[in-house]
């Protein structure tokens, strides 16, 4: 999910809704924590670009998210 400056300069009061389906199976994120796999979620909800340098969030995200057995770690 990317967006850029131009299209929340072009949405309504800088507002964009989402409603997207993602998965991270390998990313740079996952080895900094102690999640091995994002295999699905859904987000919901919107950015807010403030019109000056920063964009606001309103998610909601429901999925699953595979992490380490607390007794043998796998």
């Amino acid at each position: 999910m990317k967006f850029t400056k131009k299209e929340f300069l072009s949405a309504p009061l800088g507002k964009i809704a989402v409603d997207e389906w993602i998965a991270v199976e390998e990313n740079d994120l996952l080895h900094h924590t102690q999640v091995k796999s994002i295999p699905k979620v859904h987000i919901t909800g919107d950015l807010q670009y403030d019109g000056s340098t920063l964009v606001y969030s309103n998610l909601e995200l429901e999925g699953v998210m595979i992490v380490p057995d607390s007794i043998t770690l796998e």
